[in-house]
C-alpha cells in the first residue's frame, strides 16, 4: 500500500501545491469499527427521520443497517484496509485529493490490489462527530476521498461495460 500511495503522490495538483495527506487504516478491526460508526450515523438518521429525501437511499440505508445487524459489512464489504486522503481547505485541495485517489484506484491492480471508493464514509464524515473524532485529522483538514483496499477474491477478465461518451463538438 505504501508503494501504491507513493505512486499516487505523483498525481497532478494545481500549481504543484501538493496538498494531499493520507490516512491509512491497516487493521481490519479498525476498518470494521469505522464501518460501525457509519452504521450508527444511519441509525441516528433513521430514528430522527432525517434520511436523504431520495427513496433509493432511504431504502438502502434501512436495508444496510439490517445487514450490519446480521453480521455482514455493507460499507467496506469486509475489506481489510482503508485509505483516506485529506487536506487543509486551501484552493483546489479537493480536486488534488480526488485526482490522487483516482490515480490510486487505477494503479491498485498493478500492485495486485483491489480498491473501491467509499462515498458512505464521505457522506458520514460531514455530519457525524464520532466519526470525525475517530479519524482525528489535523485541525482544518477535510476528507476528500476514501477507498477500501484489499486483495480481490475474483479476477476480472475485462472492465465493466461503459456507456458511450456524450460529446458535443463545436
Amino acid at each position: 500500500m505504501e508503494q501504491l500511495i507513493q505512486t499516487a503522490r505523483y498525481a497532478p495538483t494545481g500549481a504543484n501545491i501538493q496538498p494531499v495527506h493520507w490516512l491509512v487504516i491497516e487493521k481490519a478491526s479498525e476498518v470494521r469499527h469505522i464501518a460501525g460508526l457509519i452504521i450508527d450515523n444511519w441509525r441516528e438518521q433513521i430514528d430522527n427521520d432525517n434520511l436523504p429525501q431520495f427513496e433509493f437511499f432511504r431504502k438502502r440505508f434501512v436495508r444496510y443497517v439490517k445487514f450490519w445487524e446480521q453480521g455482514y459489512d455493507p460499507i467496506f464489504r469486509g475489506a481489510p484496509h482503508l485509505i483516506i486522503n485529506h487536506g487543509s481547505q486551501v484552493p483546489f485541495t479537493d480536486y488534488a485529493c480526488i485526482i490522487a485517489m483516482t490515480t490510486l484506484e487505477l494503479m491498485a491492480p498493478a500492485f495486485g490490489l483491489g480498491a473501491c471508493w467509499c462515498g458512505y464514509l464521505l457522506d458520514s464524515v460531514k455530519n457525524y462527530q464520532p466519526l470525525v473524532d475517530e479519524l482525528n485529522l489535523p485541525e482544518g483538514h477535510v476528507v476528500s476521498g476514501a477507498m477500501f483496499v484489499g486483495y480481490p477474491n475474483i479476477e476480472y477478465q475485462r472492465i465493466p461495460a461503459r456507456n458511450e461518451p456524450v460529446i458535443t463538438w463545436k
